[in-house]
């Protein structure tokens, strides 16, 4: 049986089957493993199986977090 990840946070990419998801929260940045399926998603939550997890994502934190965990990323990478 998978591990029910429950958390809040945005999705910094759209999901793709065979992709990993990229989740900021808070000041952190996770990476899961390769999504598997989408099995839900709309505007408050997302819910989606990768092959190690289940993810239920609220979506519901503002979005300059978001925006200012992918800035400090981009800066990171240039």
């Amino acid at each position: 049986m998978k591990r029910e990840v429950h958390i809040s946070g945005k999705l910094l990419y759209p999901l793709h089957v065979g992709s990993a998801a990229v989740i900021s929260r808070k000041s952190d940045v996770i990476r899961t493993s390769t999504v598997v399926s989408i099995r839900e998603e709309n505007e408050e939550y997302v819910c989606f199986e990768t092959k190690n997890s289940v993810y239920q994502v609220s979506m519901k934190p503002a979005a300059n977090v978001a925006r200012a965990v992918m800035m400090s990323f981009m800066k990171m990478c240039a």
